[in-house]
């Protein structure tokens, strides 16, 4: 990969990094008027729906940071080895740049930010909806809470759709919690690093 290029991705990085915190600082906005006094339902129901609006963009600039590190491979094909599967995705670009990206930058498969399940499962969300019909008992449903998921009782786990709880900054979705503040702090770490003069 050449300079050239390397610039160029770590401008689409350093932009990708500038929009998930932006849309942090919104929804810190949104839950601080949330909270405000003499709200008329109109606008208590505006401030909820842009913190999950805030966090939505949040994820999907996170998983676009993703993809440029660590992007999507494509599906194996019918009797294809592992060693021809893995010989086809090395030759693959985007593999190739991913790679180059991730040695200057040191960063490894564990990374958090890998990590787009959260993302997947709101740009999913009529699919999760789909199995939510075809496998909730009792047909219970939340969604869109915030607070501590706690506070409702007799809801089983897989009919809580999106939850957040601004104490810890947790996510949850249909039983599986994810950290807000950890990946907030990872993509800070990464803008940091983008910014020091010479890395890429």
């Amino acid at each position: 990969m050449d300079e050239h290029v390397k610039s160029v991705f770590s401008m689409e990085l350093k932009k990708q990094c500038e929009f998930a915190i932006g849309a942090i600082h919104q929804v810190n906005s949104a839950l601080q008027a949330s909270r405000g006094q003499d709200l008329t339902s109109d606008q208590s129901r505006f401030h909820h729906s842009e913190v999950f609006r805030g966090l939505h963009s949040f994820l999907t600039h996170t998983s676009n940071i993703s993809r440029i590190l660590w992007p999507p491979l494509p599906q194996k094909r019918k009797k294809e080895s592992s060693s021809d599967f893995s010989k086809r995705c090395h030759k693959l670009p985007r593999v190739a740049r991913a790679k180059a990206l991730k040695a200057v930058l040191q960063l490894d498969d564990a990374h958090l930010l890998k990590d787009r399940r959260l993302r997947d499962h709101l740009e999913h969300y009529d699919e999760r909806l789909d199995d939510w019909e075809a496998n909730s008992p009792r047909r219970n449903i939340v969604s869109d809470m915030i607070g501590d998921p706690k506070a409702i009782v007799g809801i089983d786990d897989k009919d809580r759709m999106r939850t957040f709880n601004p104490t810890g900054a947790r996510y949850i979705f249909r039983g599986e919690e994810f950290d807000v503040q950890e990946m907030l702090n990872e993509v800070e770490k990464l803008q940091s690093q983008l910014n020091k003069e010479g890395v890429l």
